[in-house]
This record gives structure tokens, sequence and C-alpha cells, in this order.
């Protein structure tokens, strides 16, 4: 056994974070409800046949939370609840950053058209993890506001995909799903960590 492990350590190295991925974004996958949606929704534009993959959290008893009425309510850390425009309201939900909170993006009570999470400290997330699958991302925007230089803006906008990282070190720092979208209405509408551009 000892010697399988030394001659397929790259393998291993490489295929178990991958692997706790994949079973980690099938775990938390669930479909989004289009009813109700109207014309109202402000100028963010949604593709309803792309829907994104949100990561939801548990209960205490570490039991998935149902989808109901308060789905999105009923999630442990909600800090503030504000409504933003047309229906949409704003969840910031505590991340293990004071200043960074995880934030949703929610039309009615259940239909999330964006969120934002906080990468955990005790999760290994790395860039490898998105550009190996899915390829180089379409747009790379330099900088966090937040995060610092250092830090850019991967955005997957047909794919509902997002996050910011560090290219130096590898690793994701933050991750966002949306609906499929362009570039430029990610940039207006959930871009607000992006700074100018030279």
């Amino acid at each position: 056994m000892k010697k399988f492990l030394i001659k397929y350590k790259w393998l291993i190295t490489l295929g178990v974070p991958l692997l706790f991925l994949v079973l980690f974004i099938s775990f938390i996958t669930f479909p989004i409800s289009r009813s109700n949606q109207s014309d109202k929704t402000p100028s963010i534009k949604l593709n309803p046949t792309t829907k994104p993959v949100f990561l939801i959290k548990t209960d205490s008893k570490n039991a998935p939370i149902e989808r109901g009425e308060d789905f999105v309510e009923a999630r442990p850390g909600l800090l503030k609840k504000e409504d933003i425009a047309n229906g949409i309201t704003r969840y910031t939900f505590k991340s293990h950053i004071a200043d960074r909170p995880n934030i949703i993006l929610a039309k009615g009570k259940d239909d999330i058209i964006f969120q934002s999470a906080v990468t955990l400290p005790t999760i290994t997330t790395k860039i490898i993890y998105y550009t190996k699958p899915y390829g180089q991302p379409r747009w790379i925007f330099k900088g966090s506001k937040f995060y610092g230089p250092d830090a850019q803006t991967y955005i997957y906008p047909e794919l509902g995909i997002a996050f910011i990282g560090n290219p130096k070190t590898g690793d994701v720092l933050e991750q966002h799903v949306f609906y499929s979208t362009k570039v430029e209405d990610y940039v207006k509408n959930f871009g607000d960590d992006i700074p100018a551009q030279p």
C-alpha cells in the first residue's frame, strides 16, 4: 500500500481535491424556480434556460434546509435583509471575514438570482479547479477593492460562474454564481469589487 501511495502521489494530490469538489457540487445542486418572474426585474437580465448552482448551507443538525416560503431567510447567519428594487431582496450573511459577508440576491423569497460566498479557510479551493474543467475564463479583471491589487476576478458569464482569486497563490478567495448573462451585466450588477480598469 505504501508503494502504491508513493508511486501515485501526484494522482492522489490532484484527484482527491477534485473529487471533493465534484462531490460537494453534486450535493449542493438544486433547481431554481422561474415562476413569477416578471419584466419588473431591474437591469439584471436573466436567461431562464440556464440555472446556476448554489451553495446550500445546512441547519445545526446538518440536515438540508428545505426549500419553501422562507428558504433564504431560514439559512443560518442572516445579518441583514433589505429590499433593493422591484421585488429583489439583498440578504447579507455572516462569513469568516467580518468585513466581507456572504450575499444572496433573491426575487421573492426563494428565487435566487445571485450568490457570493467567501471561501472558507478550511476548504482548499484553487483556481485550477475552475480552469481545468471550464478552460480559461472569458474575462479576467485585475485588482480587487477588498482583496487588493494581487487579486483578480475571473468570469465565465455564459456558465453563470465567477470567482475572485489570487494568481500568485492559486487560491480562490470568493465564489459567485448567477444566471447566465453578458459580462457587461455581471460587472454592472454584481461587480462592485472590480476596480476601474485602465
